[in-house]
């Protein structure tokens, strides 16, 4: 019977693992699949699964702000204090 029973978990973990893999691949949040698997810390799901999360370097630069451009937005006593 405890060969029956330990083949289960290694079936059970297996799926489960699946489930997180499956996850990150459909780009589910960090946090999302954090809290599908019942991680009690996001390094737990992002060293498991962090490499699964597609697009998430070229995102990450994407919105990075353009910063070739000169901000026109601030008031103008910090511009001027950013030219002297």
């Amino acid at each position: 019977m405890a060969h029956a029973e330990g083949h289960v978990r290694r079936w059970s973990l297996a799926l489960r693992h699946t489930c997180g893999a499956w996850a990150a691949l459909g780009g589910a949040h960090p946090k999302a699949v954090q809290t599908l698997m019942r991680h009690s810390a996001i390094t737990l799901t992002m060293d498991t699964y962090g490499h699964l999360f597609p697009g998430q370097d070229a995102e990450a630069v994407h919105r990075l702000p353009d910063t070739s451009k000169r901000p026109t937005d601030l008031p103008p006593t910090v511009r001027q204090s950013e030219s002297a």
